[in-house]
């Protein structure tokens, strides 16, 4: 759980960057108090979010996961995102609910990626926070070519599956390793 939290922390400084630029433009309390209540609201589920994803990283296929962490969990976290900033009248909140969106499903991507590496996990197979933090560097260079191979690999073959778009929600109750 200290691991999800600590991812949980870094990708909270992030979403609070996020709320604080998006609504910068309406001055700086909105600013502020947008930051502040991504804050509070990411400070309180951040390790929820992240032992979630760490869940999925024994979920085979593994695009299957991987979509399942890049969709199903933004959904879950940004409903109640919504309902916060909602309440408390963030200037911006269109502008600053989409940022925060493009960088969550990018985010625990990488972080799933990365778990199933061994790295930024908790529990047996687990390394320490700075053995982690070592490998973070060249495990997002791996990502991103990763990413990119696989997104040549589509355009090139032309692969649009709509089985995919139907079986990933329901990755879950596929076979676990």
């Amino acid at each position: 759980m200290a691991l999800e939290l600590e991812i949980g922390h870094l990708q909270l400084a992030d979403t609070r960057i996020i709320f604080f630029l998006c609504n910068l433009a309406a001055g700086w309390r909105a600013a502020t108090g947008a930051m502040l209540a991504e804050f509070a609201y990411r400070g309180i589920t951040a390790g929820f979010y992240g032992a979630l994803t760490q869940l999925f990283r024994g979920v085979e296929p593994e695009w299957a996961a991987t979509l399942s962490v890049i969709f199903l969990l933004p959904l879950i976290s940004h409903s109640v995102e919504i309902a916060v900033h909602a309440l408390r009248g963030t200037a911006r909140l269109f502008t600053s609910i989409a940022a925060s969106v493009i960088f969550t499903m990018i985010s625990p991507a990488f972080n799933q990626y990365a778990m199933r590496r061994g790295v930024l996990i908790v529990g047996e197979g687990s390394g320490s926070m700075s053995s982690d933090l070592r490998r973070i560097l060249p495990m997002i260079g791996s990502f991103l070519a990763c990413g990119l191979v696989a997104l040549h690999r589509s355009v090139t073959r032309g692969i649009i599956q709509a089985a995919v778009i139907w079986r990933f929600p329901f990755s879950a109750l596929y076979k676990r390793t």
